[in-house]
């Protein structure tokens, strides 16, 4: 078994847990402070299991079909020629890629998806950068992770009042009728879609933009060919690793895997480049 085969095999096995609220659950950079505070606070579907985790991404998964997707691509590639037109425009050359466009794109699409204002992006963008940067203290961290959380949770609460015909406006619509309405559940939804679609995608771009630079052959096919386009971003996405946050997982049984056992209780770390 290869490396990714078993870096595959460990992030499927129901053996192994992705719940972070549980003893000797393998943490980074995390402070005694920073775990009381994170199992305090209701998980997001990264950190759950099984039929908690199926029961959380049920509702959702319709915001992100391919019909629904469609819908958004009419805006989002007005937001993207619009960055792109400013930065051709510009007189200063040469132009900051991820200021011109890296980091705005990602950050008004998402505000888009929460249904959040677009002034508020800077708030937003700069501490979800302390809170992904490896280099974070602890402690920044701790402090980032909250004041995104006290947003958040303003956001939601605006939105119970008057919901709009976004993704947390039909979610709290949907809610209402069923008589399920979980405040906290819709605030750690928006961390998490928040944390993982923006600062991933800036770094994507800018690092899509080095890799076809770096390679001009391969940026000459996709200029003879812009069918070639959706492959290339694939091949890019699978390059680069972009997520480059290992996975952690706790194993709740004794399992052999590739000739090594692993105990229940202890904590396995995959490379995210592996896995």
């Amino acid at each position: 078994m290869s490396g990714h085969e078993e870096g595959r095999a460990i992030l499927a096995d129901r053996r192994f847990s992705s719940d972070k609220r549980k003893d000797g659950f393998p943490l980074f950079n995390v402070d005694a402070a920073t775990l009381r505070q994170l199992r305090s606070q209701p998980p997001h579907m990264l950190s759950m299991d099984g039929n908690e985790h199926a029961a959380a991404r049920r509702p959702v998964i319709g915001e992100f079909t391919v019909k629904r997707l469609a819908a958004l691509r009419p805006r989002i590639q007005d937001i993207v020629d619009r960055f792109i037109d400013d930065m051709l425009a510009a007189d200063q050359r040469p132009v900051d890629l991820v200021q011109a466009l890296s980091l705005p794109v990602p950050s008004l699409v998402i505000c888009e998806l929460l249904g959040a204002p677009y002034t508020d992006h800077d708030f937003f963008q700069g501490l979800t950068a302390v809170a992904v940067r490896r280099t974070s203290s602890p402690q920044e961290r701790q402090r980032a992770f909250a004041e995104l959380r006290a947003y958040l949770d303003e956001l939601i609460t605006r939105k119970e009042s008057e919901p709009g015909d976004d993704l947390f406006g039909r979610q709290i619509a949907r809610q209402r009728q069923e008589g399920t309405l979980d405040h906290a559940g819709l605030v750690s939804l928006a961390f998490l879609l928040l944390t993982a679609g923006h600062e991933t995608t800036a770094n994507m771009i800018s690092l899509g933009v080095v890799g076809l630079l770096s390679h001009p052959e391969q940026l000459a096919l996709i200029k003879a060919d812009p069918g070639r386009t959706p492959m290339a971003v694939e091949e890019l996405l699978r390059y680069f690793s972009i997520t480059d946050t290992v996975s952690s997982r706790l194993a709740t049984d004794d399992v052999e895997i590739a000739g090594v056992s692993i105990k229940a209780g202890e904590g396995v770390i995959v490379s995210g480049p592996v896995g």
